[in-house]
């Protein structure tokens, strides 16, 4: 889930000067939160887990080419994650599915 640019202390304070240059087209940190707020109330299917989504939409997950991952780069990744971290048992079945996507 990608929240945009949102006017927050934080993006005021850490950069300030695309702070005063973008500020005029922020969005407010409402808006920000909009869709991780719908996507965890809507009633959708689970068919496409690990997607982008922007504006309540999905959106693609790469602009060029060569930012695609390889197959089994997400099981990879979920695998050294659980070892470094010990959550391997506490982690969902549906958590690992979208990983291996």
């Amino acid at each position: 889930m990608h929240p945009g640019w949102a006017q927050t202390p934080g993006v005021e304070s850490s950069l300030p000067r695309f702070h005063a240059l973008t500020r005029p087209v922020l969005r407010t940190a409402e808006a920000g939160a909009d869709t991780v707020v719908w996507l965890t109330a809507a009633d959708r299917p689970d068919s496409e887990p690990g997607r982008l989504w922007m504006d309540r939409r999905p959106r693609p997950e790469h602009r060029v080419p060569w930012t695609h991952e390889e197959s089994g780069d997400g099981a990879r990744l979920y695998e050294a994650c659980a070892e470094l971290t010990g959550i391997d048992s506490q982690t969902s079945t549906s958590a690992r599915k979208a990983a291996a996507a």
